[in-house]
């Protein structure tokens, strides 16, 4: 079983608040705003912050000015996966 948009509409981050990005490869859901990668187990979110990796924003951030930004987005194949 797959993240769906749906689901993907209701999920916000538990720190911010913030939309959050799905990046299928890694199966996990990114949060610009907390610096935050929250894990994906089973198709399940696990979207407790002990359990998130810190990510460098700016790696993802040409998703969220994209025009063509959608809230279930997936992080390319080519994304930079930097521990910041």
């Amino acid at each position: 079983m797959e993240i769906t948009n749906t689901l993907l509409r209701l999920l916000t981050c538990p720190v911010t608040g913030d939309r959050l990005l799905y990046d299928r490869e890694a199966k996990e859901l990114i949060s610009l705003g907390a610096r935050l990668a929250f894990p994906v187990a089973d198709s399940i979110p696990i979207l407790l912050p002990n359990k998130a990796r810190k990510i460098n924003p700016a790696n993802y951030s040409y998703l969220a000015d994209s025009e063509n930004y959608d809230i279930g987005q997936a992080v390319s194949a080519e994304r930079k996966c930097e521990v910041a």
